[in-house]
């Protein structure tokens, strides 16, 4: 135990190698070499490394939203049979998500983006989607609730 406490205190704040694994483990690692890291700044490094967990909670978010709704559905099945006359509880799948707050560092809005805003709007000019359905799609999530 003193030993790993004596390895522990000297060891430094920050401990270069295991960024380095984790930016060479990620997507963007095999375009980025040992020399490239070593020269990178600080800043940079940082600003990698948020983008890097941004998306591994992306991806656990993603892979984790199926299970989220089925709970959801579970949730309220298991209140049906359990004789509640009243509406169930509410509960929305991203209450079940594993990182359930998180906001993407670089998302600006919540809100769709232009190449969408003009496909959404084409469709409705040609009478394809009503004006509600517009709507609904370009309110922000902040808005739906």
């Amino acid at each position: 135990m003193l030993e790993r406490a004596d390895k522990y205190l000297r060891s430094p704040e920050t401990d270069w190698d295991r960024i380095y694994v984790r930016v060479r483990c990620s997507p963007l690692g095999e375009d980025y070499p040992r020399r490239t890291f070593l020269r990178t700044p600080v800043r940079a490094i940082r600003k990698v490394i948020a983008l890097i967990d941004d998306q591994e909670k992306y991806k656990a978010n993603v892979a984790s939203l199926t299970s989220a709704q089925t709970a959801c559905v579970i949730l309220q099945t298991a209140h049906a049979y359990a004789g509640g006359k009243g509406r169930g509880p509410k509960a929305i799948p991203k209450d079940f998500l594993p990182f359930p707050k998180w906001k993407p560092t670089t998302e600006e809005s919540d809100g769709p983006d232009d190449a969408t805003l003009h496909i959404l709007s084409t469709l409705v000019r040609s009478m394809s989607i009503p004006m509600h359905v517009y709507v609904e799609l370009t309110r922000p999530a902040e808005e739906a609730r």
